[in-house]
């Protein structure tokens, strides 16, 4: 068994002299630069994802607080014209469109979190 234990440090001597002998330290430098660029690429790509949907949850949110108002509007304008039918319609959309936004309110602050 000690035997192969030589044979494999021998082996593997050789092998790590001979790779010391062809590494360039100018070819391993620039090969560390082009990892480290395509790290950062993909920082960037992150970060430009992460954006993006920050800004379309926003979007979204605004969009759906903008709905929440006018169905309480339409609401109140179905009650004024005595259609109980109309507002209740009305409000049952208000709540399906607030339960949205709370949904999209979290999402965009567990995005911020990250």
């Amino acid at each position: 068994m000690t035997i192969f234990k030589r044979m494999k440090s021998i082996a593997s001597a050789d092998l790590n002299s001979a790779l010391d002998k062809i590494e360039n330290p100018v070819w391993m430098l620039k090969q560390s630069i082009r990892d480290m660029e395509s790290e950062i690429q993909k920082g960037e790509d992150a970060l430009t994802r992460q954006l993006f949907l920050e800004k379309k949850l926003e979007l979204l949110i605004e969009g759906t607080a903008e709905v929440i108002g006018k169905r309480e509007q339409q609401a109140r304008i179905a009650m004024e014209q005595q259609d109980e039918e109309l507002a209740k319609i009305a409000l049952e959309d208000k709540i399906k469109q607030e339960n949205k936004l709370q949904s999209y309110l979290e999402q965009l602050s567990l995005l911020k979190t990250r």
